[in-house]
């Protein structure tokens, strides 16, 4: 069965970076989930930000319209991500880190709830397992506690409850008007663009819990900066507050300053 809006083209967007052959595996079934979508018109885009471990084994039996580039350097997952974006010439774009993996109904059912709800992005619940693959420990965690429909403020309150770009699927459109991936985060471009989105557009929380977040040490971003990426998200949030009513000023506020104190501690003592 085809799910609502399944005559539109999915771009489905991977940042690549393997290290090892363990990872090389991962990528292979992250790549495997998509392909087993139970909606169509879905093609693949690899966005290679120099893996040091050559994924050409798995390219050789990929479908002959996945789109693989590999960049000249090394952009983080924030630039590999935008990468990925220009090239993808569907109406909506859907992410998967290469270690998670989605259930096959995944975008059939996230597709649904966009045309419901008439969403700019939806945005699904995980379950958790630690290396092992499927026959480790599943764990769920309580989200039932979630709006149906995030603003920008309950995103700022609660902090990055989306968890994952891997259970996010968001039209083009309403990605470009955000700006796309800001590529000066080192991590937190996922938060950053959620909260960008969800300034401009629906964001609707589906809480079936549709794909695997894989827990394992190499998950780490590489060569992260705190500081810095915690800056750039100041400086979103003092935007927004500026141009904010004064009932959300308000019940910004609080968790402001405590933000605030925190980057001027971490800038003194972390930086």
């Amino acid at each position: 069965m085809q799910s609502a809006g399944s005559d539109k083209l999915i771009s489905v967007i991977i940042p690549v970076y393997i290290k090892t052959e363990e990872g090389l595996g991962w990528l292979r079934e992250a790549a495997e989930s998509v392909l087993a979508q139970t909606t169509g018109c879905v093609r693949l885009i690899l966005a290679d930000d120099g893996s040091p471990v050559s994924i050409g084994p798995l390219l050789k039996d990929l479908p002959g319209d996945t789109v693989y580039f590999r960049n000249s350097r090394n952009l983080r997952q924030a630039g590999a991500r935008q990468k990925g974006v220009e090239a993808a010439s569907g109406d909506i774009c859907a992410f998967l880190d290469q270690d998670d993996v989605w259930k096959k109904d995944y975008l059939e059912k996230q597709l649904a709830v966009m045309e419901e709800k008439q969403a700019d992005m939806v945005f699904c619940d995980p379950e958790f397992v630690t290396v092992g693959g499927a026959d480790s420990p599943v764990l769920r965690m309580d989200r039932s506690g979630l709006p149906e429909e995030s603003s920008f403020l309950s995103l700022f309150l609660r902090g990055n409850y989306v968890i994952s770009f891997s259970g996010a699927v968001i039209k083009k459109q309403a990605l470009l008007a955000a700006g796309g991936m800001d590529v000066r985060y080192t991590s937190m471009d996922d938060y950053d663009l959620f909260l960008k989105i969800s300034e401009r557009g629906r964001v609707i929380h589906n809480a079936a819990p549709l794909y695997r977040y894989r827990i394992h040490p190499g998950a780490a971003n590489r060569s992260v900066r705190l500081y810095g990426d915690s800056r750039l998200l100041m400086s979103l949030y003092l935007g927004h507050f500026k141009k904010s009513s004064a009932g959300e000023k308000r019940a910004m506020a609080p968790r402001l300053i405590k933000k605030a104190l925190a980057l001027v501690y971490y800038g003194i003592f972390n930086k």
